[in-house]
């Protein structure tokens, strides 16, 4: 459990330097350490909050009625 331990906290220092996007480290029993791991738990979180907060959004962009030309979503490009 402590060499698990000890691999999952090198992971997260590896990532965090790593520059490549494409490479991530994983531990061998990330399955199981990431339900324990504050950080798992809350990068998890902000992710499933994120998906949520994405399709209140569109739900709420599709409702508006077509005839209303005050509201318009702009797109800012420099």
């Amino acid at each position: 459990i402590l060499i698990e331990l000890s691999l999952h906290m090198w992971t997260h220092k590896t990532n965090k330097y790593c520059k490549d996007s494409c490479l991530r480290y994983r531990s061998p029993l990330h399955i199981l350490s990431s339900q324990f791991c504050a950080l798992c738990k809350s990068k998890r979180n902000t992710q499933k909050i994120s998906r949520l907060q994405d399709a209140r959004a569109l739900k709420v962009y599709s409702r508006k009625p077509k005839y209303c030309t005050y509201v318009e979503r702009v797109s800012v490009v420099t």
